[in-house]
């Protein structure tokens, strides 16, 4: 499926409905990229830019695993849960405020006043695409080491 990009609310809410509010999903993967690196001869570029892929997996179709890319990351929070929680998300908040869009795993998530709760993974950023991801199901890496 190509790239759908999120500007307005209304494509917040149309993509919200097509993945099920996040409802018995989980967060699989995330790959977080910077533009800086250090080439062959040691020098260093540095740029600020900062963008991150998530892939999510859900108990439901027909749109069973999402890939959200997030472009010039603000923020970017990943609380694991603890050893005796279960990873699922039953409902999760995606709003634009301010040309700002947040996710988090959470249903009432208020960018305004952020808390480090245990739990709660939040992520900020300027610009949003995703992309229907059904056929990466199961346990194996997509972005990570595969052996």
């Amino acid at each position: 499926m190509d790239w759908q990009t999120l500007n307005t609310d209304e494509d917040i809410r149309t993509f919200m409905n097509k993945f099920g509010y996040f409802h018995d999903s989980c967060l699989k993967e995330a790959h977080v990229q910077t533009k800086s690196f250090v080439g062959e001869n040691y020098g260093m570029a540095i740029d600020p830019t900062t963008s991150a892929s998530l892939l999510f997996q859900r108990q439901a179709g027909p749109i069973s695993a999402i890939e959200i890319v997030f472009e010039e990351i603000k923020h970017f929070c990943i609380s694991p849960l603890p050893a005796d929680y279960t990873a699922e998300i039953l409902d999760a908040t995606f709003i634009k405020q301010n040309g700002i869009f947040y996710w988090a795993n959470c249903e009432g998530f208020n960018p305004t006043n952020v808390s480090l709760e245990e739990g709660i993974t939040w992520i900020s950023a300027k610009y949003v695409k995703w992309r229907d991801r059904s056929n990466l199901m199961g346990g194996q890496l997509i972005y990570g080491e595969k052996n």
